[in-house]
């Protein structure tokens, strides 16, 4: 592993393991194995993301434990939709300009926002911004006229 990234070793979820089982993930003592990461299901956490484990920090980023979890290890298993690994863990927050000064104190170097407002970090990480709101106007003209592909192409 590099040793200048961190990976990603659990996620507690607030949720059923039934849900997961439905989308065809396998659970094993209520806990999925995605790649190199733990899912574990504990619906007496609440709802969303509890707590997510990632090797070589230990804080709280913005509320968020970042750090040890406690989980069984649990064997992979190959997936339906071949899913191997995760490359982003999307968090909500009530206070996007707090959370995003969280992260970059926490050492993220690029925020990718989905908040409808802009992101003010005041050039200190990359920052890039989708409005769901456009891309789904764009999609619907583009279903409306009967297009088909991909109109980034174009």
């Amino acid at each position: 592993m590099d040793r200048g990234r961190h990976q990603l070793t659990t996620v507690v979820v607030g949720d059923e393991p039934d849900g997961w089982a439905t989308a065809g993930f396998t659970v094993h003592d209520d806990c999925i194995r995605i790649g190199s990461t733990t899912i574990v299901c504990d619906p007496g956490v609440g709802q969303g993301i509890a707590a997510v484990g990632i090797d070589g920090l230990i804080d709280t980023v913005d509320g968020l434990p970042i750090g040890l979890v406690d989980a069984p290890i649990t064997p992979a298993a190959e997936h339906h939709n071949r899913v191997t690994g995760f490359d982003h863990l999307v968090a909500m927050s009530p206070s996007i300009d707090r959370t995003a000064d969280a992260l970059i104190d926490a050492g993220v170097k690029g925020i990718l926002n989905f908040a409808p407002v802009r992101l003010d970090v005041r050039d200190a990480v990359g920052v890039a911004s989708v409005d769901f709101s456009v891309s789904l106007e764009q999609l619907a003209f583009q279903v409306s006229l009967g297009l088909t592909g991909s109109l980034d192409e174009r």
